[in-house]
C-alpha cells in the first residue's frame, strides 16, 4: 500500500564490535516533513541478551523485514470538527401554562473557515419564537459559537408540534418542537376549599397482627374541589373554560397559599416583592400566578425564591398594583363531570374537581413535632366535633356449619383501635407544619404515637419522682392487656400541665382491688393524687387511609385536617 510504514530492524555492530540492533522507522509516503525523517530506536536500550556464538554471528550480517502498517482515523474528531452544531435536537415544551424559556446553543467547529447562519424558519405555529435571534445572514467565524433564546408563550395553539429549521451555508440543522398548552382557569374560587392528598401503601399483615408497609409513590397525589360562585362576565369566562378545556390541561392557582405584593411590577420587570415566600410551596423551576382580577393576570416560571420576592426567568408583559395576589400554581386536569346550579338572577354555583399533575415535591418533615420512643408524638389535643367515634376491631376466623354449632378464634392478642384524628390550624405556618409532616408520614406508611386524651388508668397512690411504677385500681390489665403493644405506654398529666409519657415493661396484680405497673424510667416528678388529671394510654398508630382530607375555610391559613388512624402492633 502506498501510504503503509515501512519499519526496518537492522543489525549493526556497536564500538566494542559486538553486534547490537537497532529499529530504523522510515515514515509514511506523502505525510508530512516531520513524519519522513527516519526514527531510530536503540534497541540495546530495551534490552541485551547473550544468545551464544550462533546468534552473533547471524547477528553480524544485516537484515532487513518490513511490516505493513494503517493509519487510523479519529472518529469523535471527524464528527466533531469542521461541523456547525446545533443543540439540543429536540425540545419538549411539556404542558405550557405560563411563559417558557428554552437554550439552543449554535457553534461552528469549523478550525479555519468562516461560515455563514442565512436563515431561521419555524413551522412551531404562533407563540414560539427566538426573542434574541440575530440580523441574518451572519457570519461565524472559526471556532465560535452563541447561544439563542427560545420563548414558548401560553398563547397559540393547543398542541405544539414543529420544525425550527437553521440554514447555513454549508447545509441545515433541525430541532424538533413538541409540547400541548393548557388552559388558564382565571376565576377565584370561594370558600372551603377542599384538599385531599392521597398516598398509596401496600401494607403485608401477619396473621397475628404485625406489619410491613412500604411507599409506593414519592409524593401524594392532590386533588382539589374548587366551589364558584360567579355571575356576569365571570360566569361567562368559567363556563367557556369548563366547555373547551374539559379535556385538556388547567393552570390551576393555590390559593390558600397566596401572599400579597408589596410594589407594583411594571411591564418587563422580573422580581415583583411579596409580603413572604414563606409557608407556600413555591419551586424553582415551578410556576407562579400574579392575579388583580379575572381579566388581569399572568403565570411565569420561577427561577429564584428569596425570603420576600421572587424571581421569574422572563418578564412581565402585564402590569400589576401593589396588593395583587401572587401563589403557587400547579397544572391539572378537569374531572369528567362538573356539577353546579344556575339561578334565574344570572347567577351560578359550580363545585369542580380537579387533579394535579405535577406535584412532585417531597415536603416531608417531623421536625415541628415531638417525639416519643424515636416517633413522632402528637401530643397536643385532638378536634372533636362533640363526641369521638372509635371501633374496636380483630380478625378473627368463624367456623360455623350452620345447622351445628359455632366457634370462633383469632391469632391477634390484641385488638386495633381506630378513630379520627382532626387538627385544626390557624395560622399558615401550622398549615404548613402539618402538610410537612402528612408528606413524612407517607400515608399508612410510617407509624407514630398518639395519647388517647382519656382518663384510662386511676391512680391509687402518689406519684413519687425517684420511683418506675404506677399504682392502679384493678381494671383486668394484667391479665389482658399484659403491656402489649399498643396498650404498652402511659402519660400521666397533671394539673398544671405538666405532661410525662413511659413505656410500660410489665404489670403485676396486686389484690383483687389492685395493679401496678412498672415502667421504662423512673418517672422525673412527683405528684398526689389530687395533683394528678389524668392517666391516658400513648398509642402507636398509623393512618388509616391513605388519603387525608384538607378543609380550607380561608386564605390565612385556617383548615382542618382530617385523617383516620388505626393502632398497630410492630
Amino acid at each position: 500500500m502506498a501510504n503503509e510504514p515501512a519499519f526496518t530492524l537492522q543489525g549493526v555492530a556497536d564500538q566494542a564490535g559486538e553486534n547490537a540492533s537497532r529499529l530504523v522507522v522510515q515514515g509514511f509516503p506523502g505525510a508530512p516533513p516531520s513524519w519522513t525523517a527516519p526514527t531510530i530506536i536503540d534497541m540495546a536500550s530495551f534490552v541485551q541478551m547473550d544468545r551464544g556464538p550462533e546468534t552473533k554471528a547471524a547477528l553480524a550480517a544485516p537484515r532487513q523485514q518490513n511490516f505493513s502498517g494503517a493509519i487510523c482515523q479519529d472518529e469523535v474528531a471527524s464528527d466533531f470538527f469542521d461541523n456547525v452544531i446545533v443543540t439540543p435536537q429536540l425540545i419538549n415544551t411539556g404542558i405550557v401554562v405560563g411563559v417558557l424559556n428554552f437554550v439552543i446553543d449554535v457553534y461552528s467547529s469549523y478550525r479555519h473557515q468562516v461560515r455563514t447562519f442565512d436563515s431561521f424558519s419555524s413551522t412551531a405555529g404562533d407563540g414560539v419564537s427566538i426573542t434574541d435571534l440575530p440580523t441574518l445572514p451572519s457570519t461565524m467565524p472559526a471556532q465560535s459559537g452563541f447561544t439563542l433564546t427560545l420563548e414558548v408563550l401560553p398563547e397559540g395553539p393547543a398542541t405544539i408540534n414543529g420544525d425550527l429549521d437553521f440554514d447555513f451555508d454549508v447545509g441545515f440543522a433541525v430541532i424538533a418542537i413538541l409540547g400541548t398548552r393548557a388552559v388558564t382557569l382565571p376565576n377565584q374560587p370561594s370558600k372551603p376549599i377542599i384538599e385531599i392528598l392521597q398516598f398509596r401503601t401496600d401494607i403485608l399483615r401477619k396473621s397475628h397482627g404485625s406489619e410491613q408497609r412500604r411507599k409506593l409513590r414519592f409524593a401524594p397525589r392532590q386533588i382539589f374541589e374548587l366551589p364558584f360562585s360567579v355571575s356576569g362576565h365571570e360566569r361567562r369566562v368559567l363556563e367557556t373554560a369548563m366547555m373547551g378545556a374539559q379535556g385538556r390541561a388547567l393552570g390551576v392557582p393555590v390559593w390558600h397559599e397566596a401572599t400579597l405584593s408589596t410594589a407594583p411590577v411594571s411591564i418587563s420587570d422580573t422580581t415583583i416583592n411579596v409580603d413572604t415566600t414563606a409557608f407556600a410551596d413555591y419551586r424553582v423551576g415551578g410556576l407562579a400566578r400574579i392575579w388583580s382580577n379575572v381579566d388581569t393576570f399572568e403565570t411565569l416560571e420561577v427561577l429564584t425564591i428569596n425570603p420576600t420576592s421572587l424571581v421569574f426567568n422572563s418578564q412581565f408583559t402585564k402590569a400589576f398594583p401593589a396588593g395583587a395576589l401572587v401563589m403557587p400554581e400547579r397544572t391539572a386536569f378537569m374531572s369528567r363531570e362538573v356539577t353546579g346550579v344556575k339561578f334565574p338572577v344570572n347567577l351560578q354555583e359550580t363545585r369542580m374537581r380537579v387533579t394535579v399533575i405535577d406535584n412532585d415535591s417531597d415536603l416531608s418533615s417531623a421536625a415541628a413535632f415531638p417525639t416519643f420512643n424515636s416517633k413522632v408524638f402528637l401530643n397536643e389535643p385532638n378536634m372533636i366535633r362533640g363526641r369521638l367515634s372509635e371501633t374496636i376491631s380483630r380478625d378473627t376466623f368463624i367456623i360455623d356449619s350452620v345447622v351445628g354449632t359455632l366457634d370462633q378464634f383469632s391469632d391477634e392478642v390484641i385488638s386495633r383501635r381506630s378513630h379520627l384524628k382532626i387538627f385544626f390550624s390557624r395560622t399558615r405556618q401550622r398549615l404548613w407544619e402539618v402538610r410537612q409532616l402528612l408528606h413524612f408520614l407517607g400515608g399508612r406508611q410510617t407509624s407514630f404515637y398518639i395519647p388517647t386524651f382519656f382518663d384510662e388508668l386511676e391512680p391509687t397512690a402518689n406519684i413519687v419522682s425517684a420511683s418506675d411504677k404506677l399504682t392502679i385500681k384493678n381494671i383486668g390489665y394484667s391479665d389482658q392487656l399484659q403491656s402489649r403493644t399498643p396498650r404498652d405506654a402511659v402519660q400521666l398529666v397533671k394539673t398544671d400541665g405538666t405532661k410525662v409519657a413511659r413505656s410500660v415493661l410489665s404489670s403485676l396484680e396486686l389484690s383483687e382491688t389492685e395493679e401496678q405497673l412498672t415502667l421504662g424510667a423512673t418517672w422525673g416528678v412527683n405528684a398526689t393524687l389530687a395533683e394528678i388529671l389524668r392517666v391516658e394510654y400513648v398509642e402507636k398508630v398509623r393512618l388509616d387511609s391513605d388519603e387525608v382530607r384538607i378543609t380550607h375555610t380561608s386564605d390565612f391559613g385556617e383548615a382542618e385536617i382530617e385523617a383516620p388512624i388505626i393502632t398497630v402492633n410492630e
